[in-house]
């Protein structure tokens, strides 16, 4: 039991530490906004960083979205046409600056308005540069 026990407590102390270390190299600029709502930036979503996700049923549903602002040099998000975050002939979009030479304070914002068969895009993965 008391095996048991350490072993817990290490995998907790493993995974906070992971948590800091994260945090620590997301500068204050780095931020993705989903139809207005912001799903990554320095304070919080660092469990979804590297992680498939799925648009919500109604941005799918809804031709007009999703709006995706991706700002910071070194964040982006690829949006995939299926809902497995797997590639389909030309239907991947990779949003972001990905230059360390640009302003810190770079975004680019991509929507169906731009790029047309967002629409019926159905996940996305969030990553660093």
């Amino acid at each position: 039991m008391a095996r048991l026990t350490l072993a817990i407590t290490a995998t907790l102390a493993l995974s906070a530490s992971a948590a800091v270390r994260a945090n620590a190299t997301i500068d204050i600029n780095q931020m993705v906004t989903i139809d207005g709502t912001q799903v990554f930036s320095q304070g919080s979503g660092h469990d979804s960083l590297n992680q498939c996700a799925q648009f919500a049923r109604a941005a799918v549903n809804d031709p007009a979205r999703p709006s995706i602002e991706v700002c910071g040099t070194s964040t982006k998000v690829t949006v995939f046409l299926r809902n497995r975050c797997k590639g389909y002939h030309h239907y991947t979009e990779e949003i972001g600056t990905c230059n360390a030479g640009a302003p810190s304070t770079s975004c680019v914002t991509v929507s169906p308005a731009t790029v047309g068969w967002l629409q019926t895009a159905q996940s996305y993965m969030i990553t660093q540069c």
